[in-house]
């Protein structure tokens, strides 16, 4: 039996963070990432169909849901020129960051002190008169998670979104199938 609408995006979205959880759980940092980046990407089409550029659709999206963050040290376009390494090239520099129209990132991760990555950042700095974005890993796990949160609960109470939701539902949800496993 299909299932359509919001209840077949509800139930991606719910199978797209539990498998960011056991990623986060398993420390898979590339592969939390990438699915990470794609919700941010996902969502920033969803709010922001009619933006042509995918660069100005997700900066727009992430400044409005996901920064600031006290621990997600960068800006938009960092996190733009980010996702775009890691889904496009597989690593972790963009044409942006070797143009120096956007900061590389570098994350700390777990128990590790975002202090040591200010630190970190200072001596870059420094060293090579160049700004780099720093960012707590799981922060930016949390604070995407957050942002999609806040962007549904503002969609409910949105009568131009929800009316622009529903015909995303329509359209790009027709097809999906439940999972077996709930």
């Amino acid at each position: 039996m299909a299932i359509h609408g919001r209840e077949a995006f509800i139930a991606n979205l719910d199978q797209t963070f539990k498998a960011v959880d056991l990623c986060v759980e398993n420390h898979l940092f590339n592969p939390t990432l990438i699915l990470v980046l794609s919700i941010m990407d996902a969502f920033s089409w969803i709010e922001f169909p009619n933006i042509n550029n995918p660069k100005d659709r997700f900066e727009k999206w992430v400044d409005k849901w996901v920064l600031p963050h006290e621990h997600v040290v960068c800006n938009a376009v960092d996190l733009y020129a980010y996702r775009s390494a890691m889904l496009h090239r597989f690593g972790t520099q963009s044409r942006l960051v070797e143009n120096k129209q956007a900061s590389a990132i570098s994350f700390c991760r777990g128990g590790a002190p975002f202090k040591v990555l200010e630190k970190f950042r200072s001596i870059y700095m420094e060293d090579f008169g160049e700004d780099i974005g720093i960012v707590k890993f799981e922060s930016l796990v949390e604070a995407v998670k957050k942002g999609v949160t806040n962007f549904l609960e503002h969609a409910d109470s949105d009568t131009d979104l929800q009316v622009q939701m529903e015909a995303y539902f329509d359209s790009e949800q027709a097809n999906h199938f439940p999972s077996d496993q709930g």
